[in-house]
């Protein structure tokens, strides 16, 4: 089984990331990087997320830093002991910031 990861730093391509796993704090955050990013969608938002009963799903949303920057959110959960996204939406993956380039989008992948 894995163990849950709170915080950890990537380092790809001489970029720094850090990947945290999303609070309840964190909830206005998400929602307003989501409406402002060039791909999020009303799946990707926690108030439509939270519609699901606490529970039902093993939710592990991600949230990448660059820097005290939010460059992407990745709502997701396991599945045994796999990250899948999306999980309780109809549509999942990575949201990203409107200026994000390709260096820093292939970091984080």
């Amino acid at each position: 089984m894995l163990r849950p990861c709170t915080k950890r730093v990537v380092h790809t391509n001489d970029i720094t990331c850090i990947v945290r796993e999303y609070t309840s704090q964190d909830r206005e955050i998400w929602d307003a990087f989501v409406d402002s990013s060039s791909n999020g969608t009303m799946f990707h938002k926690q108030v439509f997320l939270s519609y699901h009963p606490e529970g039902r799903f093993s939710w592990r949303h991600l949230m990448v830093y660059k820097g005290d920057q939010l460059i992407s959110v990745i709502p997701g959960g396991m599945v045994g002991d796999m990250f899948k996204s999306p999980t309780g939406a109809s549509f999942g993956g990575f949201v990203i910031a409107p200026d994000l380039g390709i260096d820093d989008a292939d970091g984080i992948v």
